[in-house]
């Protein structure tokens, strides 16, 4: 087993510390195979964002004039990375919103406890010049870790 460094982030329920690249089960916390506890069930997956949280850029797909940065005319794209901090496989299902508005849903894969996968969700929408914020909600959802937000600003043409 490896040691845990002294610094490395940890979940809210503390069963999960992050390596830098996934999550590492903490010994005594998840145990092998799927199942927690004393009772023996099989687990869930639950997945929360990694400390990345969300990044949002231009959307290539919608990007006529060629902008580098978040433009009124150039479309939005969500980056973010979910990882499975429960204890059995599952689908994290991602919805986005832009000032509270749901504007895109994205569904990962078949992801194994401990495990993470990244996504480019492209199409969410142009936005008017000024300050916008982006949230991101993953279900079935970590406690603490499966809502995060990004308010950025977009330039006028």
């Amino acid at each position: 087993m490896t040691d845990i460094p002294q610094d490395a982030p940890r979940s809210e329920d503390g069963q999960w510390w992050w390596d830098g690249a996934q999550w590492q089960p903490v010994a005594g916390g998840v145990q092998q195979g799927g199942r927690t506890g004393s009772g023996g069930d099989a687990g869930a997956a639950e997945f929360g964002f990694d400390n990345n949280g969300l990044i949002v850029q231009v959307d290539q797909s919608d990007n006529p004039d060629n902008h580098v940065v978040l433009n009124e005319n150039a479309g939005t794209e969500a980056v973010f990375t979910v990882c499975n901090m429960g204890s059995a496989q599952g689908t994290a299902t991602v919805t986005i919103y832009v000032d509270d508005q749901q504007v895109q849903t994205w569904t990962s894969g078949a992801i194994e406890a401990g495990q993470c996968q990244g996504a480019n969700v492209a199409g969410c929408g142009r936005h008017n010049a000024g300050s916008h914020t982006f949230r991101a909600i993953v279900t079935p959802g970590h406690a603490g870790s499966d809502d995060v937000s990004n308010t950025v600003d977009i330039e006028s043409a």
